[in-house]
């Protein structure tokens, strides 16, 4: 029989359970006491005291900031489990068959030796259960063990409660294994084998109307809840749209969440980028027709009849979303075919990310392999959703009257769906239109496309993975120099000083310590380390500093053997103004402090235009104070950014949001439009659609939760199980690989750090007694890496490389501890098992985490739950439902960028870049003493500002006019000293200056702003602050 990586999937989550709750074998014998032996899945004499040392290490793991956990199991009250249990809703006139499963131990002392504990499985009766009244009760099964019952009624259904209870009694000197019950289990169904009689358990409350939530009721209607569990899961047998037939109980519950695919249910030829680049004008268009029309005939066939009638008024507000996607292709068609520059561009923008794609292809390979020079593969293609993306957010970029240049497109897509190749698309086009309109340099030149993130980690990786395309579309300017003009297409890398260098003097220093053998833990401008169009390595000798930093590479035969259009400083940034700028968003607190960085927005020389495309990634990370922020300053982006009163295209791209609108409406100041819109599934909305778990296995979810034992015993023996019994299976290395490495993922540095210890000695004893038990070699943990915050920037890309390494390189991790810095960017194909320590806070953090595996091959991720927290009980004793709806369930972000606390931090900000980009007499560091409150300079700005208030947050208004009117007073102030600065003089820090650093101001007598330099950590410390606005 061949083996698959689903076979050795299961393999690993059966040894889990068997390490985890038992049993091994039906009648095993064990030599030691099961409670010991075993983690889970034990019910306890009543009201037994958890071992205090347990019940210590449980308080610990519990973070220290979560307002969640439940004091009262920390103070010496919490009780070892005595029951499990489930509730559910069934028709009034319904009889059901209850059968009970469970095992005792029995002790058999040896003269010589240990005991010995025989395992015996109990014969217990099914109960017959008549739900037609309401009743409780509590009868008896075995000794010692007890059936709870409650029946109540609403109206026509019953809602039943069922409970299996240990009522032993034992005093606290009392050994209990003898006592416990194991590997219990509550089977309910119809006694009429295979009826379905368990209806929905949750639905909408009648008369409660929440627009978002019946929008969920509709897409998820496949996944109905038919029970909740009480101390442990539940799963079920149902078709889908019946009711179900059997329920389980389960301490082990698992779910496969299937995948979403994008490939097309049928190919045409559109989809290809050689077609698409080459083909002529009428063949083009022609072409592109398919995708539209496709797509039309797949909403006329949706049934809107099956669904019911409390959701057809959202049904066909979706099925009408969908007609507006479908009429802003086919207009994006219209224009490619109406508009030769907008054609040409796009057949470049195909032609470039056709090279890109080929090129990165040919890197792949090994390079004993790989062929002396890359072929242009005719075989690359677009997935259906990335081209419609593109031909709809068309118009919006090319023809800046467009109406829905106004509108934020949000591309809405799982992990690894393919996202950013849709806005790399975007991007090459962007470029290439603006330098065929153009007619000379202050048109062709400048800052294109501004990409944004928020973690540095994705950054560089997005970085790393734009370069090979804008050193495609390099390639294609200098074959095309009449058309695309002499500027050449680069790329710059904007993030902050703790990652790449601000000026070239510390460039020139960090480069200097890293070819002496030093580490540079700050500022390091080493971040390629091989060319990305030929793939030679690349060192730091190969960085020249002079009047810009300059990467060569040494293979003299590369078309950039001078210099990578690449640009790490800021300081060359502000001079080159790349095409496209990649930055993180904490960059926008910069924007007051320095004179040259309105050059990214062609400020205030006006030698170039503005950014005309600003791409938002990962739109669900800037939220929360963060967020509100990133709201605030993006007032003083959005008018940098215009142009004759036209604002940039705004896209955004996420895999998990929720009123997104909302967000965009308080971050953005617009509306928003989803692609792809939901229709009537969340299975399928034609552009992504759920496919055949035998095709492509889905990411297995293993819930785990161990009350009265500690999150550390656990979770060693969790990472134990997985890691021996991986080694030990004897099937190919390659089919083992992608469980090979364990990542383990955690919800704060003080979590990973105590799991770094277990992994460096309790992890490895626990091996070993499990390959001595089987027989086995144990395996050695020789790699294990962390990622996480304290991991300076330099280590980044060789932590990514290492992690790419696989069983047959001899070096691949084994395990791997991580924070939520790998919720996003981290793309490695090759992982496939993850442990989770703890439900995260957040939804959206929890798949945007567990996303990280099973991207090529079928994924395991283990979760880990604290039984201190009741959010995690509730995850927990709902897996199945929460995972078969996990999109719904996440949470709502907010945005509240002129709420008094981000005004206070921000507002002077905002003024102050207004005030100095858009006004060249105001510029210069020196040039501060040059603001005039009263001046019409000043006017605009404070009604630039007020105008985006009232449109956001109406009863702000007020407030921020007050504001407003307090900084131009103290700022007129501040210039009756001769030789205000904007930033303080660390050569003469007496000079009067206009702002501090926030970090740096202390007491209420200091006269200047106190200002942001970042937006991370922009709730670092709490105050109360009061303001005097009449003196």
């Amino acid at each position: 029989m061949t083996v698959t990586h689903r076979d050795i999937r299961s393999y690993l989550v059966e040894e889990l359970k068997k390490d985890l709750v038992g049993p091994y074998s039906v009648d095993e014998e064990l030599t030691e006491g099961p409670t010991s032996f075993y983690l889970t899945g034990i019910l306890f004499p009543a009201d037994t005291d958890i071992d205090p040392e347990e019940d210590k290490d449980a308080g610990e793991a519990a973070d220290e900031e979560d307002d969640e956990i439940d004091t009262g199991t920390l103070m010496g009250t919490a009780t070892n489990p005595s029951s499990i249990g489930l509730t559910f809703t069934t028709p009034a006139e319904e009889t059901l068959s209850v059968k009970i499963r469970a095992a005792i131990y029995l002790e058999d002392k040896q003269e010589n030796g240990p005991s010995i504990w025989k395992r015996q499985l109990l014969p217990i009766n099914p109960v017959v259960l008549e739900v037609s009244k309401a009743f409780t009760d509590t009868i008896p099964i075995e000794t010692g063990l007890a059936l709870f019952r409650r029946v109540r009624t609403r109206g026509e259904r019953r809602i039943v409660t069922l409970s299996l209870l240990n009522t032993h009694r034992v005093s606290s000197t009392t050994r209990l294994d003898p006592y416990c019950f194991f590997q219990p289990e509550i089977i309910v169904e119809s006694v009429d084998p295979d009826k379905p009689v368990f209806i929905i358990h949750r639905g909408r409350e009648d008369g409660y109307i929440d627009p978002d939530r019946i929008q969920n009721e509709l897409l998820y209607r496949h996944a109905p809840e038919y029970a909740v569990g009480h101390g442990c899961g539940v799963e079920w047998d149902a078709r889908e749209g019946e009711p179900a037939t059997q329920l389980r109980t389960c301490v082990v519950p698992s779910y496969e969440l299937l995948q979403l695919t994008p490939d097309p249910r049928e190919h045409f030829r559109a989809l290809e980028m050689y077609f698409l680049s080459t083909a002529s004008g009428e063949e083009l268009v022609n072409g592109l027709e398919v995708l539209p029309a496709l797509y039309r005939v797949w909403l006329r066939d949706l049934k809107l009849d099956e669904v019911p009638a409390g959701l057809q008024e959202t049904a066909r507000k979706n099925i009408q979303d969908c007609e507006v996607v479908a009429n802003r292709i086919e207009q994006g068609i219209r224009l490619i075919k109406e508009n030769e520059q907008v054609r040409e561009a796009f057949q470049l923008a195909n032609r470039a990310m056709l090279i890109q794609r080929s090129r990165v292809t040919w890197l792949k390979m090994p390079v004993d392999r790989r062929p002396p020079a890359p072929v242009l593969d005719e075989s690359h293609k677009w997935r259906p959703f990335q081209l419609g993306f593109i031909l709809l957010c068309l118009p919006s970029i090319a023809n800046p009257e467009n109406p829905d240049r106004h509108l934020v497109d949000l591309l809405w897509f799982p992990t690894g769906g393919g996202k950013t190749e849709a806005y790399l698309g975007l991007t090459a086009f962007t470029i290439f239109l603006r330098r065929m309109r153009g007619s000379g340099q202050k048109v062709t030149a400048g800052v294109t496309v501004l990409m944004r993130y928020t973690l540095r980690l994705l950054t560089i990786q997005q970085f790393q993975r734009a370069s090979t395309l804008i050193m495609a579309c390099e390639t294609i300017r200098r074959q095309n120099k009449g058309k695309l003009g002499e500027d050449e297409i680069n790329l710059g890398l904007w993030v902050g000083g703790t990652a790449t260098p601000n000026k070239l003097s510390q460039a020139k220093t960090a480069l200097e310590q890293i070819l002496q053998g030093e580490r540079v833990l700050e500022g390091n401008p080493y971040q390629i380390h091989s060319c990305p169009w030929c793939g030679t390595p690349i060192t730091p000798r190969h960085y020249r500093i002079g009047v810009t930093l300059v990467i060569q590479c040494p293979n003299e035969d590369c078309e950039f053997a001078t210099a990578l259009p690449l640009y790490l400083v800021d300081e060359d940034i502000y001079r080159r103004r790349p095409s496209l700028l990649i930055g993180t968003v904490d960059k926008f607190a910069r924007l007051p402090w320095l004179a040259e960085a309105g050059a990214i927005f062609g400020r205030p020389d006006g030698e170039t235009l503005p950014p005309e495309l600003i791409i938002q990634d990962e739109l669900h990370l800037i939220s929360g104070p963060l967020g509100s922020l990133v709201g605030l300053y993006e007032t003083a982006v959005d008018r940098l950014c215009m142009l004759n009163g036209i604002p940039p295209k705004i896209i955004a791209s996420t895999a998990t949001i929720r009123r997104a609108a909302e967000q965009s409406r308080g971050l953005f100041n617009r509306g928003l439009s989803q692609f792809p819109p939901p229709a009537l599934d969340a299975r399928d909305n034609f552009f992504a659609w759920q496919i055949s778990p035998d095709v492509r296995p889905g990411r297995l979810y293993v819930g785990v939760h161990a009350p009265g034992k500690s999150m550390k015993t656990a979770l060693l023996r969790i990472y134990a199980v997985l890691l021996q019994r991986i080694f030990e299976h004897s099937a190919d290395p390659s089919l083992r690989d992608p469980y090979w490495t364990l990542v383990g993922y955690f919800n704060s540095l003080r979590e990973l750090g105590g799991a770094l210890r277990l992994v460096e000695d309790d992890v490895r004893d626990r091996m070993k007694l499990l390959a001595s038990r089987a027989g086995e070699k144990q395996r050695y943990i020789n790699y294990y890496r962390e990622l996480n915050s304290r991991i300076g920037s330099d280590e980044i890309p060789e932590i990514l490389d290492h992690m790419a390494k696989t069983i047959n390189d001899h070096s691949a991790i084994d395990v791997l501890l991580a924070t939520n810095m790998i919720s996003v960017g981290m793309d490695i194909d090759r992982l496939g098992l993850m442990v989770v320590n703890g439900q995260p806070k957040m939804t959206s953090e929890y798949i945007q985490a567990t996303s990280r595996i099973g991207r090529q091959y079928p994924g395991l991720v283990v979760t880990l739950y604290n039984w201190t927290r009741p959010r995690d009980r509730s995850h927990y004793e709902r897996f199945v439902p929460y995972h078969s709806s996990i999109y719904s369930q996440v949470e709502p972000t907010s945005v509240t960028p002129y709420s008094n606390r981000a005004r206070d931090r921000g507002l002077h900000g905002i003024f102050i870049t207004l005030m100095r980009h858009l006004n060249p007499y105001l510029n210069p560091e020196q040039a501060a003493g040059n603001f005039d409150p009263n001046s019409p300079d000043a006017n605009k700005v404070i009604e630039t500002i007020l105008a985006r208030v009232a449109e956001i947050d109406l009863v702000e208004v007020d407030e921020v006019r007050q504001e407003l009117e307090y900084i131009c007073s103290r700022w007129r102030e501040l210039t009756l000293a001769e030789r205000l600065t904007y930033g303080r003089s660390y050569k003469n820090p007496a000079l009067p200056h206009l702002m501090d650093p926030v970090e740096e101001v202390h007491g209420a007598d200091v006269l200047s702003f106190p200002t942001l330099n970042s937006l991370r950590d922009v709730e670092g410390e709490c105050g109360i602050h009061y303001k005097n606005y009449e003196g």
